[in-house]
């Protein structure tokens, strides 16, 4: 039992959740040993809190006569899209050294408009989508616009989690 309280320890240290029933027998033992609770399924908890993995089964009859029982967990990796189309235009990487380049390019590319005494809403309508278009040229002109993930990749991986895989 000395290795079931470490292994809870870690399990804690690690934020991770035990998927399986305690005690349930996933590895029946030989003639002279007994059965183990061995083969054990751990969810991290941004896995819990997207509900990324669910109904974990035991499976004696799938193990096809192994010591080993099969598990089988159903696995929801992204969310499904509203639609079929993938997003193309993921915006930029913005990155404050490069702030006063982005300053300057915008200047260059935007002039104050000079409205009447009560413009109308068409006037307010338009230099609000010449405003929009310049800012978006400069990001064009300044930035690195965002890659989409490569589809393999896990979508809550983010630069925090490279940063403490590359500490351990």
């Amino acid at each position: 039992m000395l290795w079931a309280g470490r292994l809870e320890e870690w399990a804690a240290r690690n934020l991770l959740t035990l998927a399986n029933n305690p005690g349930e027998i996933t590895k029946k033992g030989a003639e002279h040993e007994r059965d183990l609770a061995i083969d054990l399924v751990w969810y991290n908890e941004a896995a819990i809190q997207a509900v990324t993995f669910t109904g974990l089964a035991i499976d004696w009859e799938g193990s096809l006569g192994s010591d080993h029982a099969m598990l089988h967990v159903t696995g929801q990796t992204q969310e499904e899209s509203q639609s079929h189309n993938l997003e193309t235009n993921l915006g930029f990487i913005v990155d404050p050294e490069r702030s006063e380049d982005w300053t300057r390019a915008f200047k260059v590319k935007s002039s104050a408009y000079h409205f009447q005494a009560n413009p109308t809403k068409e006037e307010i309508e338009k230099e609000a989508e010449t405003y929009m278009m310049n800012i978006h040229r400069t990001n064009e002109e300044v930035f690195k616009r965002h890659r989409p993930p490569h589809p393999k990749a896990s979508p809550w991986w983010n630069a925090a989690c490279s940063i403490a895989t590359q500490n351990l």
